[in-house]
């Protein structure tokens, strides 16, 4: 035997040791809890669904009671710790409780009002803007001025997380406490 054969021999030994110590290793809770949040951040910078096992596997990791069964909620647009818009940040629940789905369709309820009446004032505001609703010429010219402020730009953006992320999310969570 060479130097070379016996290098590739010992390096492929330390390599199963090192993997059956990492199969028999348990990890520490911090890095599990670490480990999830690559995993989360990672499908999320990716544009993939992030699985709901994970959310609530990272959940119970931080602080949850062993033995009750909650469903713990995605940190979306609408969530109490992911929303800085402190009138939105109420729309979903960090958690459920398996089987109470009363408590999500109250928060799917209420997130739907709020949708339609952003919904509505957009759609009022664009109407006069555009001109397919009567209106005087101060009006039309109020209207584009509006639609051109931060507040609209703030509105719109708003409409748009609540479609695609806070009513995903609720309907989601319905889903999986049922």
């Amino acid at each position: 035997m060479n130097i070379q054969s016996i290098n590739h021999v010992l390096v492929k030994a330390i390599a199963r040791i090192n993997e059956n110590q990492l199969l028999e290793m348990e990890p520490s809770k911090e890095d599990a809890i670490q480990m999830y949040q690559d995993v989360i951040e990672m499908l999320r910078s990716q544009g993939k669904p992030v699985p709901r096992k994970y959310i609530n596997k990272l959940a119970q990791l931080q602080g949850g009671k062993s033995g009750e069964k909650w469903i713990y909620s995605d940190q979306v647009f609408g969530h109490p710790q992911a929303t800085n818009l402190p009138k939105y940040a109420h729309l979903i629940p960090i958690k459920v409780k398996a089987g109470d789905t009363k408590t999500i369709e109250r928060k799917i309820d209420q997130a739907q009002k709020v949708l339609d009446k952003l919904q509505q004032q957009w759609g009022k505001i664009d109407a006069i803007a555009k001109g397919r609703v009567r209106a005087t010429p101060a009006q039309k010219k109020a209207a584009i001025k509006k639609m051109n402020s931060a507040n609209m730009a703030e509105i719109e953006t708003v409409i748009e997380l609540l479609k695609n992320e806070t009513m995903k999310e609720l309907q989601s969570l319905y889903r999986e406490v049922r």
